[in-house]
């Protein structure tokens, strides 16, 4: 019969009741928005001679497209806005707008979103903003008996195109994805 010593049955213990203790933890992570890009349309400032906000007639469709990179795949949700939703930010992360079964992270692809009129067939856009170059790095942080990921690092690029049929879009704006991008009229 073989017996224990006493420093290693007391980190057995240790060990069962840690791993009790976690099978009845639950773990809060909150890091549903760690790869999100979150943007706002600017609301106010609609009525000066060169306004920089958007009316709210202007944003109750939302186009959004996804471009995979190296590839002419491409995915688009539309986004309807009541009234009280103007001035919500836009979330475009794993789990929304698009298919939440597709793990892939943003960095993947490049996003225009389009403010449009709300026909179906022939939709008007009203306005076109891209995000391109987009960096994501983070790390899975242990703590204790969660595991969780946190992001360290999100950059991309956004450009803006003018209205009308031959205006150039704007130079690559290089944004740093940690705040809500507000975006304004041109």
């Amino acid at each position: 019969m073989r017996f224990f010593s006493f420093s290693s049955g007391l980190a057995l213990l240790a060990a069962a009741l840690l791993a009790g203790c976690c099978a009845n933890n639950t773990c809060d992570c909150q890091d549903e928005l760690e790869d999100a890009i979150q943007l706002r349309f600017k609301t106010s400032d609609t009525t000066s001679t060169r306004p920089t906000g958007f009316r709210l007639a202007e944003l109750d469709t939302i186009r959004i497209v996804r471009y995979r990179l190296n590839s002419t795949a491409t995915d688009t949700v539309v986004r309807t806005r009541r009234k009280g939703e103007a001035d919500k930010a836009l979330v475009i992360s794993p789990e929304t707008p698009f298919n939440p079964n597709s793990s892939a992270r943003p960095g993947i692809y490049r996003f225009a979103v389009l403010l449009t009129s709300g026909s179906r067939r022939r939709p008007q856009v009203r306005q076109r903003f891209e995000l391109r170059d987009i960096q994501l790095r983070g790390r899975i942080e242990p703590d204790g008996c969660c595991t969780c990921y946190e992001n360290t690092s999100k950059t991309a690029s956004l450009l803006v195109f003018p209205l009308g049929p031959n205006a150039p879009a704007s130079e690559p704006i290089p944004i740093n994805l940690d705040q809500v991008i507000e975006l304004t009229r041109p």
